[in-house]
């Protein structure tokens, strides 16, 4: 086998482990997470894989998209200063996840409140999932709201988006049964696909 496409486990939400054969030219595990053999891109961590905390190994250069789909488990992730690119939706329906750290040297990311931003605050990429707190007042020198960003989120009633904010992508709001109101500004120029399904 040479290639696995994208996203090749996302919907296995059973699945606990992940095994390569020590041979193999493309693809290693390591503690049941399959990675790119170099262990530069981080390709699925198991959606039931024990444990609530998981911190990214300092070789990680790539998240891909969809990486810690459903991982029920994990509450607490750590992204080490090594990684420079992070896919779509990487922590969608993480229904338990509260807190994302970033560490401090990272010179792409940056976390505020267990909230994951790009560096430059411009881009909200995820706000966990059980994160405690009923409203949330998104930054001003916010642009874009990522897909999947608030997705899945239990308790907030009210999130407000500020006029600086031009772009919600696709389920940016999906699954938040709680949401009771949120005022779209007429800066917004681009909604994505189910938005607010849900």
């Amino acid at each position: 086998m040479t290639s696995l496409g994208k996203t090749p486990f996302c919907e296995c939400i059973n699945l606990e482990m992940i095994h390569i054969e020590s041979s193999h030219t493309m693809y290693e595990c390591i503690d049941g997470v399959l990675y790119t053999k170099d262990c530069q891109t981080l390709i699925c961590y198991p959606a039931r894989k024990k444990g609530n905390s998981y911190a990214i190994p300092s070789s990680v250069i790539s998240i891909e998209d969809k990486s810690f789909s459903s991982c029920i488990l994990l509450k607490q992730i750590t992204i080490p200063s090594s990684v420079t690119s992070i896919g779509v939706s990487p922590f969608i329906n993480c229904r338990n996840l509260e807190s994302i750290f970033v560490d401090s040297h990272n010179p792409h990311y940056f976390s505020l409140g267990g909230i994951l931003f790009t560096k430059n605050y411009q881009t909200l990429i995820c706000y966990p999932s059980s994160k405690q707190g009923t409203t949330y007042i998104i930054p001003s020198s916010v642009t874009t709201i990522s897909s999947s960003a608030f997705s899945c989120c239990k308790s907030l009633k009210q999130i407000t988006i500020p006029h600086s904010v031009t772009t919600i992508g696709a389920s940016a709001f999906s699954k938040c049964s709680l949401l009771t109101q949120i005022t779209i500004p007429p800066s917004i120029l681009s909604i994505g696909d189910n938005a607010f399904s849900e």
